[in-house]
Formats: structure tokens, sequence, C-alpha cells
């Protein structure tokens, strides 16, 4: 995705929010056919690329959804992401949230998910 240089330039001091699911969905998809260790690489790189290239941050904050989920509480009618109880989870998967969370940092959020915690704090922290 191009950005704009008046986009960029506005981020410079700016901290990039990070939702580390969609990150580990794309990456492992991705990366089907490759090995575990070249899926790792391709994570750090797609972060470095879209926090200090594309986005022109200093830094980042990255979220990754931990146990529990609120939204399982209050679906009443239908169970909450209940069409995708059958989908695939990515073939290194397990490997790329360890990644997210050990080499990069990632913070794991409990009773909700990585999109909600991005949302709070952006909210909470409008210069972000």
């Amino acid at each position: 995705m191009q950005l704009s240089k008046k986009m960029t330039s506005l981020s410079k001091d700016r901290v990039a929010l990070l939702d580390s699911d969609i990150i580990c969905y794309r990456v492992g998809f991705a990366s089907e056919d490759v090995s575990e260790h070249f899926a790792l690489a391709r994570v750090t790189e797609l972060v470095q690329d879209v926090v200090f290239v594309q986005l022109e941050c200093k830094e980042y904050k990255a979220y990754i959804t931990g146990k529990g989920n609120f939204r399982n509480e209050i679906a009443k009618t239908v169970p909450y992401k209940g069409n995708r109880k059958d989908m695939k989870k990515p073939q290194h998967y397990d490997a790329l949230r360890s990644h997210m969370v050990k080499r990069l940092g990632a913070v794991v959020v409990d009773g909700q998910e990585a999109d909600d915690e991005v949302a709070i704090r952006m909210t909470k922290e409008p210069d972000q």
C-alpha cells in the first residue's frame, strides 16, 4: 500500500499500533510452502517494513489475542465467529504467534481480541 508523503510525514514521532493476529494469518497463509524459519523472517520483515518504512514511525506496540473473549458471552443468537470453527489455521501459526510475543514484543491481551485492544489504545492515546 502506497501512502502519501503528507500522511507519512505526520507519523515520524508517533507509535504504530499493530494487530498481530492479522499479521500471523497473513504471513502464515502466505508461507504454507516454506520453512518455519523463513516464515518467522517474513513476519519480522513485514513488521519492520510497515512500521519503519511505510508509516515512518520510530516505534510500535503490538497486541495479540490471548484467552477468552467478552464477545462469546454477549453473542446470544449465534456463537461469535461460529462460522469459523472449522477453518484451518496457517501452517506455522503457533510459531508465528510465539515469535510475535518473544522476539517482536507483542503483548498478549486476554478477554478480547487484539483489534479491540488497538481500538481502545487509539481512543486513550490519540496522538498514536
